[in-house]
């Protein structure tokens, strides 16, 4: 898989104090990471769960860092909002 150079656009934003008291440490997101349940389908990005719940570690912190800097300009990406919903049909 190749980065395809789309940078994430942040057009909206939110009250400023929102999120001052929100921390990301590593260590969280490396415990949510490895919570995920890799059986459940990708996101919109299509990245599978178990790739992400694998390589935990070597993920943790640019997410953190990712997830810092947007709390910090109270700006959220538009892409993060979004999800692929599949409706499953079971038998009666």
């Amino acid at each position: 898989m190749r980065d395809n150079g789309i940078i994430p656009n942040i057009d909206e934003k939110v009250a400023a104090n929102s999120f001052v008291d929100i921390v990301f440490t590593y260590e969280d997101v490396v415990k949510l990471l490895k919570a995920l349940k890799p059986k459940n389908s990708a996101g919109p990005d299509g990245l599978l769960l178990a790739l992400l719940k694998k390589l935990a570690p070597s993920t943790a912190f640019p997410l953190m860092l990712i997830f810092q800097q947007s709390f910090q300009c109270a700006q959220i990406a538009t892409v993060w909002k979004s999800a692929i919903v599949t409706p499953v049909f079971k038998r009666a």
